[in-house]
């Protein structure tokens, strides 16, 4: 009678090797489309967080005889969009923009993890100038600190024309945005959105911001239609 061989049990070691590349291979395939599904979801957190805003600012307009929030002060500042009064955040937080996860891009955050809720946001706010605050966001809303008026169109050529908005009923005010992610460049330097900080960037390139318009649309723009708007201390761009 012939003797029976053994069973195997065990993989050799090249079935092994092969069976470690073909998953090295799936996950390589696979990490980069969840890697851009990660980044796609933070975008439409964005979007959900501007148009909020833009509910917020409708909701303080109507309390305000229609105008947007801008909050006047007598101090200087670095006139940027994203410098505002202090009682900004405070006011505008009373409509339901009051979560500190609201006030960062998930995408391209500006404050720090320690930050956890909506009082210490507000403290880090103000924590660089005890007399402004500076906000992760591009506030659109023309205001005055001092004996100057900014964001304004008159203050830069490259601006496009009419004013920004200051009340919902302002002509054009539904197609200029009221508030956009934060995408700025130093001055001194050619104006180039290429080289700006900020935005939803994917492989180090700037790829949209996201914009709100004061009928609390929000919107998604894509980087070949951001364009500088603005100069403060910084070039300011939606």
């Amino acid at each position: 009678m012939r003797a029976r061989s053994p069973s195997r049990s065990a993989f050799t070691i090249i079935e092994l090797l092969v069976v470690i590349s073909i998953i090295t291979l799936l996950i390589s395939i696979a990490l980069p489309h969840l890697m851009r599904s990660k980044y796609e979801s933070r975008i439409t957190i964005c979007l959900s967080n501007f148009h909020q805003f833009g509910n917020a600012t409708l909701s303080y307009a109507g309390d305000n005889r229609e105008a947007l929030p801008r909050q006047d002060e007598t101090f200087t500042t670095g006139v940027n969009s994203w410098d505002v009064s202090n009682r900004f955040p405070v006011e505008i937080g009373k409509y339901g923009v009051n979560d500190h996860r609201m006030w960062d891009c998930p995408v391209s955050p500006l404050m720090p993890p320690t930050v956890t809720d909506w009082t210490q946001a507000k403290a880090h706010f103000n924590s660089a100038y005890s007399h402004f605050s500076i906000v992760p966001y591009n506030w659109w809303v023309p205001r005055k600190f001092g004996a100057v008026w900014f964001p304004s169109p008159a203050a830069d050529p490259t601006c496009e024309p009419g004013e920004w908005p200051t009340h919902v009923s302002s002509p054009g005010a539904d197609k200029k945005p009221i508030m956009s992610d934060r995408v700025s460049q130093p001055t001194g330097q050619p104006a180039n959105v290429l080289q700006t900080q900020g935005g939803h960037r994917w492989a180090g390139m700037l790829e949209s911001s996201t914009v709100v318009y004061t009928d609390a649309h929000a919107e998604r723009r894509p980087a070949q239609a951001i364009q500088r708007r603005y100069s403060g201390n910084w070039q300011n761009f939606y």
